[in-house]
């Protein structure tokens, strides 16, 4: 081979692949289907059925319609074939938590996530996210660390912000409850429902101010309540159904089964109640309190995960709910801690 041929072979080998990947050929993703998380269309593509089934089951809920332009795309890559039952027994055979170990890293607008062998990569700016599943990944895991964390960081780099926090609907007025674990927010959560107050989330308020008027969104399918609570103040609910993904010492209540319309997407923004559990019996109390109180307890009170998120949002996030209000809501009782509450619609 003369020097020159070379040089055209090396220039060639660098530009035309010896074969191309049929992974990214556009018929290897050919199922497909969109969903709606949050309000925002999610595309999917897969290369298998099981891909779709696995998105649904963790999406498939949300019914409000879509807002904006803009979509998030996942490709999920599965392998050829799907899985075979035996695949999914051992899956499901695993725990949850400790016997997979789960990892994430977040740089400028790039996320990447593990579950086992199980991967996701994300562009959070450009709203593009693929992933790679492996049957031997417990399910659980698949839902919430490959497929809903890439997306909720999409959110969030749009610029909703996740608040740990239930939110409730109590006679027309929406009702922010921040408090650490063990604060009471499911409790008073399940305790609005069986009072017909409708439930917008018991765990994580997302505020979404990217389309307009500033709104509230989360998942409002379920409570969890500690086995305690029941015994104390729901003990029709001592049997209640378990999810496979909840912890041992909670029951999940569902909520279309106290009332079809007892769970709500979206809602106006609404004031914020800071929750304190009272260690011995004794009347519930509710307090307003100054915006700089409210904001330090704020503060104070955020959690590793919603740190991750640009402080500018959450100090923008706070001044919007304090607008409406803040107070401090001191209780034991959830059914005294509602007539207090009313006392703000």
């Amino acid at each position: 081979m003369t020097e020159a041929s070379g040089v055209a072979a090396r220039r060639r080998s660098s530009v035309e692949p010896a074969m191309v990947d049929p992974l990214w050929q556009r018929e290897a993703l050919g199922h497909q289907r969109s969903l709606r998380v949050l309000g925002r269309r999610l595309e999917l593509r897969s290369t298998e059925a099981e891909g779709l089934a696995l998105a649904s089951a963790r999406f498939g809920r949300f019914e409000s319609l879509a807002v904006g332009s803009a979509a998030i795309h996942m490709d999920l890559v599965l392998p050829p074939g799907g899985w075979t039952a035996e695949d999914a027994s051992a899956a499901a055979a695993q725990p949850a938590d400790g016997a997979c170990l789960t990892r994430h890293r977040e740089r400028e607008s790039r996320y990447v996530a593990s579950a086992g062998p199980s991967l996701v990569l994300a562009d959070l700016e450009r709203r593009e996210i693929c992933a790679f599943v492996e049957p031997s990944t417990p399910q659980t895991l698949v839902g919430e660390v490959i497929l809903a964390s890439p997306v909720w960081r999409c959110l969030a780099w749009e610029g909703l912000v996740a608040l740990h926090a239930a939110t409730i609907r109590l006679r027309g007025r929406t009702l922010v409850l921040i408090g650490g674990s063990g604060a009471g927010k499911s409790t008073l959560a399940l305790a609005a429902a069986l009072a017909g107050a409708q439930v917008l989330c018991e765990e994580v308020t997302w505020l979404d101010a990217a389309v307009g008027e500033p709104v509230l969104r989360g998942e409002p399918w379920h409570v969890g309540i500690d086995a305690r609570r029941i015994d104390r103040h729901f003990e029709r609910f001592r049997l209640g159904t378990m999810r496979p993904d909840a912890s041992p010492e909670k029951t999940v209540i569902e909520l279309a089964s106290l009332a079809p319309d007892a769970g709500i997407e979206v809602c106006p923004i609404g004031p914020i109640v800071f929750l304190d559990r009272q260690s011995r019996d004794g009347p519930a109390d509710l307090v307003p309190l100054p915006v700089a109180v409210a904001r330090h307890r704020f503060e104070s009170g955020l959690g590793a995960g919603e740190r991750s998120q640009r402080a500018s949002r959450l100090s923008a996030a706070f001044d919007r709910l304090a607008q409406q209000g803040a107070h401090r809501l001191r209780f034991r009782n959830p059914s005294e801690a509602l007539d207090l509450l009313e006392r703000l619609t």
